[in-house]
């Protein structure tokens, strides 16, 4: 029984040696790391339950989410693979394979208000963080309506009271987009306004992949009865130190303190 096995046994141990061989050995390609391309909505208020999508490459065998703290707490509910169109700025239109996470987030009431970071977990590793903003209790969650906001109305807008928080999104192409939200204000009232962009991979890569805001009032004249005046422009920037190809600085969180002279309808333009 003995002289039987031992044949079995150099065998086995040769053919380890044989595919163990640096001459022999052909190395399989490294996987794809996950990456997280954006999120929508961008986030919630304290207290609620909020379903997001999140899009992005190799996030096809996505099982858990990971949190920045116990106050929120995150489960993937769906993983589909997206084909999707992408135009950026005058670039070519092209067509690239996604998968899109539907992710479950459900924030405490005492969850920090401001901004968070998720992140997508599969066997190929951790994705990048993915920027999540948590609003106050008070503050109403609103999203976009697209139908109101394109700039073909940028006399109207889509009306909004203040405080408030607006989950939007550039949908037509990188640099060709502005949304306009109109809101009532009083003489005397200070407004503070800041604009929560994601900046996930690639984005900072084209000129398009900043996000400004600007205040106009109306200023309607004969010639005109639609002119908009700007007066302010984001002030006081959270800055990016030079993007990852461009070398550019850029403003990744406009952010803008007005205080009203005058009482009347206003648009923000994002």
């Amino acid at each position: 029984m003995s002289s039987s096995l031992f044949p079995k046994l150099i065998i086995f141990l040769f053919s380890i040696i044989l595919i163990c061989s640096p001459t022999q050995a052909k190395k399989d390609p490294p996987l794809p790391e996950p990456r997280a391309d954006y999120i929508v909505p961008v986030g919630s208020r304290q207290g609620s339950t909020v379903e997001v999508r999140i899009e992005g490459q190799a996030l096809a065998d996505t099982y858990a989410v990971w949190t920045d703290c116990e106050a929120l707490q995150a489960s993937v509910q769906e993983v589909a693979e997206v084909d999707r169109e992408i135009t950026e700025g005058e670039y070519l239109q092209k067509k690239e394979l996604t998968h899109e996470v539907t992710v479950q987030v459900n924030i405490s009431p005492l969850a920090e208000v401001g901004g968070h970071t998720l992140r997508m977990i599969s066997p190929r590793g951790i994705s990048n963080p993915i920027p999540f903003r948590v609003s106050s209790q008070i503050e109403p969650v609103i999203s976009e309506d697209e139908s109101q906001t394109g700039s073909g109305k940028p006399t109207q807008g889509q009306f909004v009271e203040y405080p408030v928080a607006i989950n939007g999104k550039i949908s037509k192409q990188l640099g060709g987009e502005i949304d306009y939200y109109g809101f009532d204000v009083e003489a005397g009232r200070e407004l503070y306004f800041e604009a929560f962009f994601p900046r996930l991979v690639g984005l900072d890569d084209f000129a398009g992949g900043e996000i400004l805001l600007y205040l106009y009032e109306l200023s309607p004249s004969w010639v005109d009865p639609h002119r908009l005046e700007r007066i302010a422009f984001n002030d006081d920037p959270i800055v990016l130190q030079g993007g990852t190809i461009t070398g550019k600085d850029s403003p990744i969180r406009p952010r803008l303190k007005h205080r009203f002279t005058k009482s009347g309808r206003y648009l923000i333009a994002v």
